[in-house]
C-alpha cells in the first residue's frame, strides 16, 4: 500500500470495487484502519441481504452509522426460506430489534406518505406508529419480525438507494408499495404476493422511478394495482407484470384502458378515469402470464383458456409498447420467484445487464407458430 497516494484516489478505487454483494466492503473494513476510513462512504454501495438473521444484523449495523455514511445505492433483500427459524428464535430477534434505538432515523420526509395509509397523531413518530400497526396486523410472529426488519432497512437506506430488489418468498406484504419516499430510486423489483385493496398510493411517491417489476399480480375489473402505479410513479418508462391470473376475461380490457393516452379517441376508454391510466412516459410494457393454473381447478382446460390467450396475443400485436411472453408449461419444474434466481437477476442488473428486461431469451414472446402448435397438440 502506497500511502503517498491521496485518500481521494483510494476512495475512487474503492467506489469502483464495491459493486458486489457487500463482501468487498466488509473486507476493506478489516484490512487496516486507513482502508476502513477511506472506504467508509462507499463500502456499502452494493449490499445483498439474505434471510432474517442477516437482515437484523444489517439493521443494527446501519442504524449505528452516521447518516452520511449510510450510502447504499444497490440493495437486494430476500426473506426467502426463513421459515426454518424456530418461533423462539424469531421472538428473540424481534426483541432485539425493539430494544434497538431508532431515534437516529429521520422519518419526517416519509410522514406525508404514511398519512395516506393510516391516520396517526402528528405528535407520534412515524416509525413507531408503523411498527405498532404491524404488530396489530400480523398475528404470525414470523411475518411481524420479517416486515419489521425490512421496514427499518428501507427507512435507513431510502435517501440513497437507486436499484432495489426485494424477494418476499412466501411472505405476504400488506400493500403494493411501502409508505416510504425514495428520492433517487430508479428501478424497483417486488417479488411476492400482496394485498392491493388496502394500499392507497400517495401521489408522486416514486417520482424518480423509471423501471418497475411486480410479481403475483392479479388484474381484474377495477383492480387498484394499475391506479397505484399511475399515482406513485408518474415518470415510469418500463413496466413488467408477472401475472397469476392472465386468463381473466377482464385482463385485456383493463390493460387497454390503462395504456390509453390522453389524445386517443377510442370510445371504449372514455369513461376510464385518468388517474388509472399508466404514465404517458411508458415505453415498454412486459407481460408474463406466469404458470398455467392447476389442472384440477375448474375452467382451466385449454378450451377455456384459449380465448383469453388469443386475446392477449392480439392485444400485444396491436400495441407496440407491449411484449407478451410465453407461459411456462405445466411440465416445467420451475419456481420463478426463488431466492437464487432473483439474486442472480439483481447482480446482472447491477452490472448493466438486461436480466428480466430482456425481451429475447428463453421465455420467447408469443407467436403464431406457438399457437399453431398449441392448436395441433393442445394440453389437457
Amino acid at each position: 500500500m502506497d500511502l503517498r497516494v491521496p485518500t481521494e484516489v483510494w476512495t475512487q478505487i474503492f467506489l469502483l470495487a464495491c459493486t458486489d454483494t457487500g463482501i468487498t466492503g466488509r473486507s476493506l473494513s478489516q484490512t487496516n484502519r486507513y482502508f476502513n476510513a477511506a472506504s467508509r462512504h462507499v463500502k456499502l454501495r452494493s449490499v445483498a441481504i439474505r434471510g432474517l438473521v442477516q437482515a437484523v444484523g444489517f439493521v443494527n449495523m446501519i442504524e449505528a452509522l452516521p447518516r452520511k455514511e449510510r450510502v447504499v445505492e444497490n440493495l437486494y433483500v430476500s426473506m426467502y426460506n426463513t421459515s426454518d427459524l424456530s418461533e423462539e428464535r424469531r421472538s428473540k430477534l424481534l426483541d432485539a430489534l425493539e430494544r434497538t434505538s431508532i431515534d437516529s432515523i429521520d422519518t419526517t420526509v416519509h410522514q406525508q406518505y404514511y398519512d395516506c395509509f393510516v391516520n396517526i397523531p402528528s405528535s407520534t413518530s412515524f416509525l413507531y406508529a408503523h411498527l405498532v400497526l404491524q404488530k396489530a396486523m400480523f398475528e404470525d410472529i414470523s411475518m411481524e419480525v420479517d416486515m419489521h426488519a425490512l421496514f427499518r432497512i428501507l427507512i435507513a437506506v431510502s435517501p440513497s438507494v437507486e436499484l432495489l430488489s426485494i424477494n418476499f418468498g412466501e411472505g405476504y406484504r400488506p400493500s403494493i408499495f411501502f409508505p416510504i419516499y425514495f428520492p433517487r430510486l430508479s428501478e424497483l423489483v417486488l417479488q411476492g404476493p400482496y394485498d392491493p385493496y388496502d394500499c392507497p398510493s400517495p401521489l408522486n411517491m416514486l417520482k424518480s422511478l423509471r423501471r418497475l417489476r411486480l410479481t403475483h399480480v392479479y388484474t381484474s375489473n377495477n383492480d387498484p394495482t394499475l391506479a397505484a402505479i399511475a399515482r406513485a410513479a408518474p415518470n415510469l418508462t418500463h413496466l413488467r407484470l408477472d401475472h397469476s391470473n392472465p386468463y381473466s376475461s377482464t385482463v385485456c380490457s383493463e390493460f387497454k384502458k390503462a395504456l390509453q393516452r390522453p389524445y386517443d379517441g377510442d370510445d371504449l376508454h372514455e369513461s376510464f378515469p385518468e388517474s388509472r391510466r399508466l404514465p404517458v412516459s411508458l415505453r415498454r410494457f412486459l407481460i408474463h402470464p406466469g404458470d398455467p393454473p392447476p389442472r384440477e381447478m375448474p375452467g382451466t382446460s385449454f378450451q377455456h383458456r384459449y380465448p383469453s390467450i388469443l386475446e392477449l396475443r392480439r392485444f400485444a400485436t396491436r400495441e407496440p409498447r407491449v411484449c407478451l411472453f410465453k407461459e411456462y408449461s405445466r411440465e416445467t419444474a420451475f419456481t420463478p420467484f426463488q431466492h437464487e434466481e432473483s439474486f442472480q437477476e439483481w447482480c446482472e442488473r447491477m452490472s448493466g445487464g438486461l436480466a428480466y428486461w430482456n425481451e429475447v431469451n428463453e421465455e420467447l414472446p408469443l407467436t403464431i407458430a406457438v399457437y399453431l402448435s398449441l392448436m395441433t397438440n393442445p394440453p389437457e
